[in-house]
C-alpha cells in the first residue's frame, strides 16, 4: 500500500548500495547535514556601527491596536483573487462575508 510506495528500501551511496534500516539512517541524516551545515566563517558582522533606537513614545506606538476602519478599509480594497493565507481563505472571501466576519477578526488585532 501507500506505507511501501513512502519506504525507501535502498540507497546507492558513492558506489556502494545501502540497504539496512540503521545505515540507511545514518546516511540520510549524513546527507542533510552536510547539504545544510551553514559556514559561520562568511558572514559579514555588524560590530561597531552603532543603529538609531526608538524613543519609548515610538515603542509605544508599535502595540496600538489597529483601528476597525483602518483594517476594514485594508480587507475591502485588496484584490480578491490572490492565493488564499494559511487558513486557506483569500479576500474574496473576507470581503463577501465582512459583514458577518468583522467582529471576529477585529477581535485579533
Amino acid at each position: 500500500g501507500r506505507c511501501r510506495k513512502n519506504s525507501i528500501l535502498a540507497l546507492r551511496v558513492g558506489d556502494r548500495w545501502v540497504e539496512r534500516v540503521s545505515e540507511l539512517r545514518a546516511e540520510i541524516v549524513d546527507y542533510f547535514m552536510t547539504h545544510f551545515l551553514e559556514s559561520v566563517n562568511n558572514r559579514p558582522t555588524l560590530d561597531g556601527i552603532e543603529f538609531q533606537g526608538l524613543d519609548p513614545v515610538e515603542v509605544l506606538a508599535l502595540t496600538v491596536p489597529f483601528p476597525a476602519t483602518e483594517i476594514e478599509e485594508v480587507v475591502l480594497s485588496s484584490n480578491g483573487d490572490k492565493s488564499p493565507g494559511p487558513d486557506g481563505f483569500n479576500f474574496a472571501f473576507f470581503k463577501r462575508f465582512w459583514g458577518l466576519l468583522k467582529d471576529e477578526v477585529g477581535v485579533l488585532f
